[in-house]
């Protein structure tokens, strides 16, 4: 009859221990889904042409200063290198002090 009752408190206990684990997966799953959402490029659009990033080809990503921008064009390109901070302002960003 001990036995039985000891059977049955680590079983229940096995279980809670699963469902413990899934939660924290779960969990875990989700706090990387947030982060990508908050990392997610804010703009569909070339910052400095405003056409729909890959309506000219493949877009083009650059790293200034460590901000990501995205262009429809090299075009583009060379003219965000003209006046960065006005093109930066539409990501909500400012130009960094780098």
């Amino acid at each position: 009859m001990v036995s039985a009752a000891l059977t049955r408190l680590q079983f229940y206990f096995q279980s809670v221990k699963m469902q413990l684990l899934a939660i924290a997966v779960l969990t875990t799953t989700l706090v990387g889904v947030v982060v990508q959402a908050a990392d997610a490029y804010p703009l569909s659009t070339c910052v400095v042409s405003g056409k729909t990033l890959g309506s000219m080809g493949s877009p083009i990503t650059i790293l200034y200063k460590g901000i990501e921008v995205h262009f429809c064009c090299d075009g583009c390109v060379k003219k965000f290198h003209a006046d960065p901070a006005t093109y930066l302002s539409k990501l909500g960003k400012k130009e960094p002090l780098q």
